[in-house]
């Protein structure tokens, strides 16, 4: 009965991953950046420590880069120069509610794992280590014991601290050293001291001669500012890694790479013309999660084993297609329910031609005079919309220039400007 369906209906393996991290065998670009990080190992498997944060906007693939840093650091894949690394890899993503203690008892629980984990590199009769593990106090259980006693956050950073220290010791010789990760970092509140947390816990490591530990972090680039705000000097610890846009020709090898992993497991092969290349890339513009998403609808949308411009456009467009997923997970709030007016919108497509025209994303700047040159309807309701727009920190003024205006997001910008096409055959 399959057999009488539309091909788009048959039963078959969609390579493309919008909602998970990309795996490495379909991961494409980003080679200055991966040998920047690789070479941070290295440094600090010879005890020179390298903290990194890894940013960029929304869609960018900075949670991707994280997760192949750590299968490299791992061992689970060799580096770029075909070396295998060793290092114990400790992650945690933050959530929004996290305080000092919620940071550092995550920290706590997920070395201890990695530590149990480390049984496969010492010996079972290894004196010590396993009265080590059955004796390690968790801070989730040691400082939860009464709800009637207050623990200063010097007293959690201590106890997580020496735990970590112990570690080092009982794996010393057997580990290349210790890598903490930690993505979401845009997602922590104040409440967490996060930034205080990094400085303090690399210095004291650093201090004390635990010289193989290295800091990992990830998030929008707003993540700086937090890190700031928590501890002035804690951003200068790290090694900034800003992700930009992939360029063309990593955006087509990406599509490539994926239709190549359909066929390995599918043992069938649907190729993509020129005109589908081509359309998946304007519309991602660079953006490894739009490049996804977009392909991944348009994979869907084929019917003859040939995805084409057609294809793409309609899975684009179709209902729950790719600008209904981005729009929910990225930036339907701030288009749909912060903006109420069509006329407001009209002044955002108009930035986000702008900002995305743009190719070193320099420029972008849009007057008011400009503005009005183009749409005079708005003449009246112009200064409203701009003071709207500036309330919600969705557009920015240039520095010492008045009535010169920005799309705060490049992101936004690429899907506002995709979902201003009137229809899915347009030309």
């Amino acid at each position: 009965m399959s057999n009488s369906l539309p091909n788009r209906f048959q039963k078959r393996f969609n390579p493309f991953m919008p909602n998970s991290i990309i795996q490495p065998e379909i991961f494409v670009g980003r080679g200055d950046e991966i040998y920047v990080l690789e070479n941070g190992l290295f440094q600090t498997q010879n005890n020179n420590p390298f903290h990194f944060l890894i940013h960029g906007e929304r869609g960018i693939g900075k949670s991707s880069l994280l997760s192949l840093i750590k299968l490299t650091a791992t061992g689970k894949i060799p580096s770029i120069h075909g070396d295998t690394f060793n290092f114990l890899t400790v992650t945690v993503s933050l959530e929004p509610s996290y305080t000092f203690f919620d940071v550092a008892r995550d920290v706590d629980y997920e070395l201890r794992k990695q530590v149990k984990k480390s049984k496969d590199i010492i010996s079972a009769s290894a004196k010590g280590f396993w009265d080590f593990l059955q004796n390690w106090e968790a801070l989730g259980v040691k400082y939860n014991k009464s709800s009637d006693t207050v623990h200063s956050p010097q007293e959690i950073f201590t106890q997580l601290y020496e735990n970590t220290e112990k570690s080092l010791d009982k794996l010393s010789g057997k580990i290349d050293g210790i890598l903490f990760l930690f993505d979401e970092v845009d997602n922590v509140s104040p409440a967490a001291n996060f930034g205080s947390f990094c400085k303090l816990f690399s210095e004291r490591l650093s201090q004390d001669g635990h010289l193989n530990v290295a800091l990992g972090l990830s998030g929008i680039s707003t993540a700086i500012k937090k890190l700031r705000d928590s501890h002035e000097s804690s951003p200068r610890i790290f090694t900034h890694i800003e992700l930009k846009p992939l360029d063309e020709d990593d955006q087509k090898r990406a599509v490539l790479s994926c239709l190549d992993r359909a066929e390995t497991v599918n043992k069938l092969r649907i190729n993509i013309d020129d005109s589908g290349l081509n359309a998946i890339s304007a519309l991602s513009e660079g953006y490894p999660h739009f490049l996804q998403q977009f392909g991944y609808s348009a994979f869907s949308a084929d019917d003859d084993q040939m995805i084409n411009r057609h294809d793409v456009m309609s899975g684009a467009f179709q209902n729950g297609g790719a600008f209904v997923q981005l729009g929910v997970k990225y930036f339907h709030e701030m288009y749909f329910e912060q903006i109420g007016s069509d006329k407001y919108r009209s002044v955002l497509i108009m930035l986000a031609e702008a900002r995305v025209r743009d190719p070193d994303d320099l420029g972008g700047w849009v007057t008011r005079k400009e503005i009005l040159a183009e749409k005079p309807e708005l003449e009246k309701t112009l200064h409203n919309a701009i003071t709207a727009l500036k309330k919600r920190n969705i557009i920015s003024t240039k520095d010492g220039k008045k009535g010169v205006y920005k799309i705060g997001s490049r992101s936004f910008a690429v899907w506002i400007r995709a979902m201003a096409l009137q229809s899915p055959d347009e030309e």
